[in-house]
């Protein structure tokens, strides 16, 4: 008969127990499948960073976490200026490397608890929750901008990519995700009209709607 510990009891003729057989199995597979459709389901495939879903998750959370212990953060959001010409003159394989490039690079410009997903194409996106005050954060996204302005590899000497970035400090009337990455946003279109491979940063803190403060 069964037992609820997972094995079977053998009883011989009187009903007594003459042997227990112990049944196991083996769940590795199991739990390397959910593991690899968990990635799946959370990573850019090229890249290997959060996408889109995974990246607003990250931010609800951050947002939960300011309102128990406030503490500054920012969001970045940013393109690869001029990657289209790259895939339409190169190639998509080489516009492929050069993102996978411009990924290492950004995850070599943040710190431990920084946050960065590709969202789609060339835009990219970053949460900073580990700085001090908005210049710390124009400070880490001019790193950035300075970083993806070196040539790429795959492309040649020429520095034929660079990238435009909006950041936006978090204030509490952005309490929800897509506010905020609404005034990202807008300030990445700051960034590109007003001539690409530059950082626009909109203050919500001492400004709202078309009146923020663009630093």
């Amino acid at each position: 008969m069964g037992n609820d510990d997972g094995g079977v009891r053998i009883t011989d003729a009187r009903g007594s127990v003459a042997a227990f057989v112990a049944i196991k199995r083996d769940i590795t597979g199991q739990r390397r499948e959910r593991e690899e459709l968990f990635h799946l389901a959370n990573h850019d495939p090229l890249t290997g960073l959060f996408n889109r879903r995974r990246f607003e998750d990250r931010l609800r959370h951050a947002i939960q976490r300011h309102a128990r212990l406030p503490r500054p953060m920012a969001l970045m959001l940013l393109d690869l200026d001029h990657f289209k010409d790259v895939n339409d003159t190169l190639g998509h394989p080489v516009g492929d490397a050069v993102l996978q490039e411009a990924a290492a690079r950004m995850l070599a410009q943040v710190r431990e608890g920084d946050t960065v997903a590709r969202l789609g194409g060339d835009e990219f996106a970053i949460l900073l929750e580990s700085i001090q005050n908005t210049d710390d954060a124009r400070a880490v996204a001019e790193r950035l901008r300075h970083s993806l302005a070196q040539p790429y590899v795959p492309v040649g000497p020429d520095p034929v990519v660079s990238a435009s970035i909006g950041v936006v400090p978090y204030a509490p009337q952005l309490s929800d995700p897509g506010e905020w990455l609404a005034q990202a946003d807008t300030a990445l279109y700051r960034a590109k009209s007003r001539g690409r491979n530059r950082v626009e940063l909109i203050d919500s803190a001492v400004a709202t709607g078309d009146d923020a403060a663009v630093a």
